[in-house]
């Protein structure tokens, strides 16, 4: 059984430390050791207490690139466990990755930082939302099927609020480039 939202928003291990991420249903074969600068990646099988088949990523050395890697590929295994689940339609989860992906590169070039990756759940109506939370800094990206996506912003110290609807393929909006830069 998938968990019904994904999560890792630990941070980045610290230097000569270990990380561990469990990743839904690996399509590679294992075990394998990755050999980065800084440390070394372990990736082996791992059942969880639901005997669903995962990925356990563990690493030592100073390894954030690589823990940003293992959430975004937990995040696409994530996504593709629940379209397959019937939790979210097929074009649902194809915009969601799309997006991440669009957004993600947009926002380097625009900015010269790197997006962290979103949290994500889906509702009871077949709808997706990412999140991304830091200190009073709220952002959400909304996706249904069918319709435009939807931006919204909340600072919790002030109450302040924004949203508006986007469609794939337009210019991100400056005003959610601003507000997802409070968040690097």
């Amino acid at each position: 059984m998938i968990p019904p939202a994904y999560s890792a928003r630990s941070q980045p291990p610290p230097s000569g430390s270990s990380l561990e991420i469990t990743l839904p249903h690996p399509p590679y074969s294992l075990p394998l050791s990755k050999d980065i600068a800084g440390g070394t990646v372990q990736y082996e099988p791992e059942r969880n207490q639901q005997g669903a088949t995962g990925l356990k990523v563990t690493g030592n050395g100073d390894l954030p690139a690589e823990h940003e890697l293992a959430r975004e590929q937990h995040l696409y295994h994530y996504l593709t466990a629940i379209r397959v689940q019937g939790e979210i339609a097929p074009e649902t989860a194809e915009a969601a990755w799309k997006m991440w992906k669009d957004c993600k590169c947009k926002l380097l070039e625009k900015t010269g930082k790197t997006l962290p990756v979103p949290d994500a759940a889906p509702g009871p109506n077949g709808e997706l939302l990412y999140t991304w939370n830091k200190e009073e800094h709220h952002f959400e990206l909304e996706f249904i099927a069918g319709a435009p996506m939807e931006f919204f912003y909340r600072n919790r110290n002030t109450g302040k609020f924004w949203g508006i609807e986007y469609s794939q393929g337009e210019d991100l909006p400056e005003e959610a480039i601003e507000k997802w830069s409070a968040l690097f």
